[in-house]
């Protein structure tokens, strides 16, 4: 078996924040201290881990970690000393290949993503900020079994997430940061084109509610 997968993204951001350090204006903490902050208008380069919930709003995301390997990255815009914005955009291209007696199958899945986060500052100790968290996320999903007769499934999600974050400006310009982001309205969609005479299906859930089963980011990132 022969597999490849192609992820678009801007992994290579790691190699670039590693690499590159710049001096940053030190911003009044919400606290009135004089603590580091990202000055408004910057920008906010990073990469960490994402630790998944096992929930209908993340069809395509891997749970493991591997520590080598960052899982997520992200920018940061800066209004404000205290409100920041998230956006993100996610793509991911997978294909395998199974071969068994001289025939050859190919399956696919493919993943598009758009969304963003927002995060409010509430209070400040020091260099530490607690933050407000409100984000939302729009995903497409298409599965492709392969075979000669494959039934090929989309799912369609639609995410709007609460949580509270952490961020330590350890320096003038970086920044480590803990967030805990929940689940408050998800509709989640799937059909199946069934060939043949088996009749199409399509199925939704929807969930809706305050409730605390978070996904972690654990995220480090460079203002410019």
């Amino acid at each position: 078996m022969r597999k490849s997968l192609a992820v678009l993204s801007v992994t290579s951001l790691g190699l670039f924040l590693t690499t590159t350090a710049l001096a940053q204006e030190t911003v009044p903490a919400a606290d009135g201290s004089a603590a580091y902050r990202p000055a408004p208008l910057g920008v906010g380069l990073g990469f960490g881990y994402v630790f998944e919930r096992d929930d209908i709003a993340t069809p395509a995301r891997e749970s493991a970690i591997d520590i080598w390997k960052p899982t997520d990255v992200s920018a940061r815009i800066i209004l404000t000393p205290q409100l920041m914005l998230e956006p993100r955009v996610r793509m991911e291209f997978a294909k395998t290949t199974n071969e068994a007696a001289g025939v050859s199958v190919d399956s696919s899945v493919n993943t598009f993503a758009v969304g963003g986060r927002a995060r409010y500052a509430l209070a400040s100790r020091g260099n530490l900020d607690l933050s407000a968290l409100a984000g939302l996320e729009l995903a497409y999903q298409s599965r492709d079994p392969g075979g000669p007769m494959p039934a090929t499934s989309t799912t369609t999600v639609f995410d709007l997430e609460w949580g509270f974050g952490i961020d330590w400006y350890f320096t003038s310009n970086w920044s480590l940061s803990l967030d805990a982001v929940n689940p408050f309205f998800t509709y989640a969609g799937t059909s199946t084109d069934n060939p043949g005479m088996a009749p199409d299906t399509s199925s939704s859930t929807t969930l809706f509610g305050i409730i605390f089963d978070p996904r972690l980011f654990v995220m480090t990132h460079l203002y410019f």
